[in-house]
């Protein structure tokens, strides 16, 4: 009997050992879930502050002020908007209708006014 309740012992053992590591595991896989949704949110903010520099100095004097870094970064926007806005065109006259000068929607070629800012086509 005794060797069955070294066994039993032995097997108890390991069991506490693997909850142990499985424990340790999962909390590890937690602080990586934790480190990653916070440089998540790092990264938006960094989104954010970009796009409201952007904001702030396209179309103002400051534009001028830009360094050669910042000037080629806004030149590779305005033509990425421009291509957006070409093929927009282009699906929509597919599609029957016009876009929107000033916000972007779609809306028949017969309308006289925007449905959906009420801009004068």
């Amino acid at each position: 009997m005794d060797i069955f309740n070294k066994m039993g012992e032995e097997l108890t053992n390991a069991g506490i050992g693997i909850a142990k590591v499985t424990k340790e595991m999962t909390e590890n896989a937690k602080l990586h879930a934790s480190i990653t949704a916070e440089e998540a949110k790092i990264r938006e903010q960094y989104r954010i502050i970009g796009e409201k520099y952007y904001k702030q100095c396209k179309n103002t004097e400051q534009e001028e002020l830009l360094s050669e870094e910042y000037r080629e970064a806004f030149d590779k926007i305005a033509i990425s908007k421009w291509k957006i806005n070409e093929a927009k065109e282009t699906l929509a006259d597919r599609k029957g209708s016009i876009i929107c000068p000033e916000c972007g929607a779609r809306v028949a070629k017969e309308a006289v006014f925007c449905s959906k800012c009420g801009a004068k086509i």
